[in-house]
């Protein structure tokens, strides 16, 4: 285990990539519907969407994310990508999910491992199986009743084991956060309203759960996929924002 986190912690102070563009027990996802958006197109709701701005916290937090997600292997390979910036997210709650995208199912078991800057051992290290089917998912650390301290740098890292003989070829993606729960946690009145308003505040993570929470409730909104295509698109993951936009 500790080749293997050593590895990933290689992976991540050894590459660090700007602007990319692009299941199992206690993890959520969701597929293409094939909602059609075109009768929500006169919504003024979608304007308020595409106009979501990201504001990055400006708190120093340090470039992070590694691995292209893209496609490998001949093209054989999904495009993996966690939704995370190029930076160390913040999170105002220590419980926060994490949400990664799959362009397509894959027979192949994804690993997520979670671990902390000044800590040898993995705070996490769960095999979810393979993802039966493409678009984003999500992993919950309530659902192992984990808890990540304040102030510290936890880097995190989706992978699709190609080949379990040899784990250096692992195809995904990593990312950083830090939990910070003096952060002021702006409200709206609805997922849409307090999503963009988390967004501007910095809030990654807050964000993404808002509005990926308002998603599941109202899969068919389409002012809700907009604004989280928007917030994508934003930090270079361009495949989960068009994934978004389809729905």
């Amino acid at each position: 285990m500790l080749k293997h986190q050593s590895l990933i912690q290689g992976l991540f102070f050894s590459v660090l990539l700007l602007g990319l563009p692009a299941a199992a027990t206690a993890t959520d996802s969701e597929s293409d519907t094939g909602q059609d958006s075109s009768a929500a197109s006169a919504d003024p709701r979608l304007a308020a969407g595409r106009g979501l701005l990201y504001r990055p916290p400006s708190r120093g937090a340090p470039l992070s994310r590694v691995g292209s997600g893209s496609r490998g292997h001949g093209d054989q390979l999904p495009v993996i990508n966690v939704l995370a910036p190029d930076h160390a997210a913040f999170s105002s709650t220590p419980q926060p999910k994490l949400y990664w995208f799959i362009s397509e199912p894959h027979p192949a078991d994804i690993e997520i491992t979670i671990s902390r800057d000044d800590v040898i051992e993995p705070v996490l290290e769960v095999n979810l199986g393979p993802a039966k089917k493409g678009g984003v998912h999500s992993l919950s650390l309530a659902d192992y009743d984990i808890s990540l301290e304040p102030g510290k740098t936890y880097r995190w890292y989706v992978a699709l084991i190609v080949d379990p003989k040899a784990r250096s070829q692992d195809h995904g993606m990593g990312s950083a956060l830090i939990i910070d729960p003096t952060a002021e946690v702006p409200q709206g009145a609805t997922p849409l309203e307090q999503g963009i308003a988390l967004a501007e505040s910095g809030l990654w993570h807050d964000a993404i759960e808002t509005l990926s929470q308002g998603i599941r409730q109202q899969p068919g909104d389409s002012a809700l996929h907009e604004a989280r295509a928007a917030l994508l698109e934003q930090v270079g993951l361009q495949t989960a924002a068009a994934y978004d936009r389809r729905m």
